[in-house]
C-alpha cells in the first residue's frame, strides 16, 4: 500500500502541494524514466531532462537542444527558481550520482535542502541529509523533519494512518576514518614511554 498523492488524499501534505514541484534529470531518457516512475504525481511539462532535436528522416539525435546533467541542472533550476518567484531556501533537490553534486553544491550555498538516495560517499558527504530504502516514499523523512517541522512520533503516525510501517529508522553520524603509522613515530614513544601495569 502506497500514498495516494491526489489533492485531497493527504491532507497533512496540503502545504506541500500548493508548492510547485520539479524533476530535473540529465539522462538521455530522463523525461520518460520519470514519466513512467510515477504517473498523476507530476505533469510532465514540470520535468526538465536533456532535450534533443531529431532528425525527422532518420530518427537520429540531430543536435542537443538542452543538456540538463551536471551545471546543466543549475541552469535549468535558477531558470525554474526565477520563473515561480521562490527562494534558495525553498529548494529541495535530491539526487544519487555525480551529475548532482554541483547541484547540491548550489542549492547547499543558499540554506536549501539536499538529500543524497546512494551510499556513495562522494555524494553523500556533500548532501545535508542521506536517505537509505528500498520503499522511495523514504524520502518524506527529512522533507517532513525540516519543512513541516515534525518529530519522529508524527512521521511515524503519519505514515501509520496511510498503512506504512517504519520498521527500522537508524538516524546516525558516521566518521570514516583511515589512520596510517607515518614513520614509526608511535612506535618510539611506545618504546620510550614508561608502561605503568595495574
Amino acid at each position: 500500500m502506497g500514498l495516494d498523492c491526489s489533492d485531497d488524499a493527504v491532507p497533512e501534505l496540503r502545504p506541500l502541494r500548493s508548492r510547485s514541484h520539479c524533476f530535473i534529470g540529465g539522462s538521455f531518457s530522463a523525461r520518460a524514466d520519470y514519466l513512467g516512475l510515477q504517473p498523476g504525481i507530476v505533469p510532465p511539462d514540470h520535468i526538465f531532462g536533456t532535450r534533443f532535436r531529431y532528425n525527422e528522416a532518420t530518427g537520429e539525435v540531430d543536435s542537443i537542444i538542452r543538456a540538463a546533467a551536471g551545471w546543466g541542472k543549475i541552469s535549468v533550476l535558477e531558470e525554474l527558481r526565477a520563473n515561480l518567484g521562490i527562494s534558495h531556501d525553498h529548494i529541495i533537490y535530491m539526487g544519487d550520482g555525480s551529475s548532482d553534486l554541483p547541484v547540491m553544491m548550489h542549492v547547499n550555498q543558499y540554506d536549501g535542502l539536499t538529500i543524497a538516495v546512494s551510499e556513495a560517499k562522494f555524494i553523500s558527504r556533500v548532501a545535508k541529509r542521506t536517505v537509505l530504502s528500498a520503499n522511495t516514499m523514504s524520502v518524506l523523512v527529512p522533507v517532513l523533519e525540516r519543512v513541516m517541522n515534525w518529530n519522529s512520533a508524527e512521521i511515524r503516525r503519519f505514515f501509520g494512518s496511510y498503512g506504512l510501517m517504519l520498521l527500522e529508522w537508524d538516524s546516525m553520524h558516521t566518521d570514516i576514518l583511515t589512520i596510517q603509522d607515518s614513520g614509526g613515530k608511535l612506535q618510539r614513544y611506545l618504546m620510550t614511554t614508561p608502561r605503568h601495569l595495574c
